[in-house]
């Protein structure tokens, strides 16, 4: 006869089996179960009572278990039961029935993704929702201070840790974790509780099985007028938008995605916008467990800010920037004050300012040392930096602490923005040509620049195209930040023009050259 005591104790120890599971006849479907001290037998009638699924067992098997599973799938519920045998016991699947049997000498010997401790309730997870405007780099590695955290939690032998950023053209997702793990993202751009219009999307990046790598799928929920609400995989065009890098090494799993912006239709990316979002951890094979439990449209509302700040004192952080938008060379003022809410004089005596993560390769870093804040009283001081002339374009993150002693006390960040000095595209014409007719090639110029530009613009055609009334070459003048113009040139096409045609502009303005180039269809129909 086959003898054993499950002893799998979580939470309080309850007098009665209770289970709560969702549509019959779905192994991916949720369970909730909590057994104290229940027969072996009883805890499986439990399991499978309302399944849809039979169970064989041999009869001789006794024993008790205590067991207490939340939103857990149905096959690591059961495993989760018959794992904690001793002997242990395993089951094969034919048809609607599980065989129960005991586990052979051979099977489990071979190495195997981390699986989920029954013995552990999964953990509760509040996210950080306010997401902090900051460029992070999509290259498969999170760098320290690189990312802000959504959140982490240790469960089933694995750590793990979400982030999220965004910027004016993406929004960002990324997580780590110290075993193989697959992520889901799903987002509700209109925050609008309403999971069937063309702005509900599901990322999921998985790993690959018996490879090294990983793959991300996106799907998007549009089902107006169907009968059920069910993920369409967008084509591969439509997919190539989004970006993912993934990397894996011996106690590392990282997957970082750009999601853009002109990809979700009703996503704003802007202070004070807000979304509906979900991130959810994968864990355990071939059983996924999410953490937190992944059900469909089940979304959180985040916003979007510029700044973040906390404390563990009374003390607020307040940071003024005299321009949030730079560009190369530019100086960065901010002024700083931190003021003394409290009732107590505080002990914070220093602050620290400076980039934080990889915006510290192009600020400075400034230590400013006080004596202690009187209650209801502020300290201000004046940050001042260039803006590194190598620095990378996109949103920065200008970090301040306040400490006291060696210990902070009060922390904060604050966004800004990272320009080039100039912004060039160019804009043709898509219409057919006709007889005597000109194409039109448009070179448009931003400055970004708080100082007026001089510059020139030349237009290479190919052979046989002329310009009509003009040169190829022309003068521009720019007086206002954040002004565009437009220089416009008119070219006589030679009679046998037809299929592609290269135009390339060059753009001089002081000692800075940009080039640009476009490359488009010439018909005569």
């Amino acid at each position: 006869m086959l003898r054993f005591v499950v002893l799998i104790v979580i939470a309080t120890l309850l007098s009665s089996a209770v289970l709560a599971q969702q549509d019959t006849n779905d192994i991916g479907k949720l369970v909730t179960i909590e057994l104290n001290n229940t027969s072996v037998t009883e805890a499986l009638d439990t399991l499978f009572k309302g399944s849809g699924f039979d169970y064989k067992i041999d009869t001789a098997v006794s024993g008790v278990v205590s067991l207490s599973l939340k939103n857990t799938p149905f096959e690591t519920a059961l495993s989760a039961i018959l794992s904690a045998a001793n002997p242990p016991l395993s089951f094969s699947k034919t048809g609607n029935t599980y065989n129960i049997t005991r586990k052979t000498e051979t099977e489990g010997t071979t190495s195997a993704p981390v699986a989920v401790k029954p013995e552990e309730a999964p953990p509760t997870i509040t996210p950080n929702l306010d997401i902090v405007k900051r460029t992070p780099t999509i290259d498969g590695q999170i760098e320290p201070g690189e990312w802000d955290l959504l959140f982490k939690f240790s469960y089933g032998g694995v750590n793990a840790r979400t982030y999220a950023n965004w910027d004016n053209d993406n929004l960002y997702i990324a997580s780590e974790a110290s075993e193989p793990v697959d992520l889901l993202v799903t987002i509700d751009a209109k925050n609008d509780s309403w999971f069937h219009g063309d702005d509900n999307y599901e990322l999921m990046a998985r790993r690959e099985q018996d490879a090294e790598g990983a793959s991300l799928s996106v799907s998007r929920y549009e089902s107006r007028g169907a009968s059920s609400t069910s993920g369409v995989p967008l084509t591969s065009g439509e997919a190539s938008a989004f970006t993912m890098k993934a990397s894996q090494a011996s106690g590392s799993c990282v997957y970082e995605i750009a999601i853009p912006r002109k990809a979700i239709p009703g996503l704003q990316l802007k202070p004070g916008a807000k979304l509906g979002i979900k991130v959810a951890v994968g864990i355990g094979s071939p059983d996924v467990q999410w953490i937190p439990a992944a059900a469909l449209g089940e979304v959180q509302t985040a916003e979007l800010v510029t700044s973040k700040t906390s404390s563990t004192e009374k003390l607020s952080i307040r940071c003024d920037l005299q321009d949030s938008r730079l560009v190369p060379g530019q100086e960065l003022v901010a002024k700083v004050t931190i003021k003394n809410q409290g009732v107590t004089t505080s002990n914070a005596d220093s602050i620290v300012i400076g980039g934080e993560g990889k915006t510290s390769k192009i600020l400075n870093s400034q230590l400013i040392r006080f004596r202690g804040i009187e209650a209801g009283k502020s300290y201000s001081t004046t940050f001042r930096s260039p803006i590194f002339a190598s620095s990378g374009i996109g949103s920065q993150a200008l970090g301040v602490e306040v400490r006291s002693g060696e210990s902070p006390v009060a922390t904060g960040l604050f966004s800004f923005d990272v320009v080039p000095k100039y912004e060039v595209r160019m804009a043709t014409e898509e219409k057919p040509l006709k007889g005597g007719f000109y194409y039109q090639i448009t070179v448009i110029v931003k400055n970004n620049t708080p100082n007026q530009i001089y510059g020139t613009v030349e237009i290479s055609a190919p052979d046989g195209w002329t310009a009509r009334k003009s040169k190829l070459a022309k003068a521009f003048k720019i007086t206002q930040e954040d002004a565009e113009q437009d220089i416009v040139f008119r070219l006589d096409p030679p009679s046998n023009a037809q299929g592609q045609a290269t135009f390339a502009a060059e753009i001089r303005i002081g000692s800075d050259v940009i080039k640009d180039s476009r490359t488009v269809n010439i018909s005569t129909k």
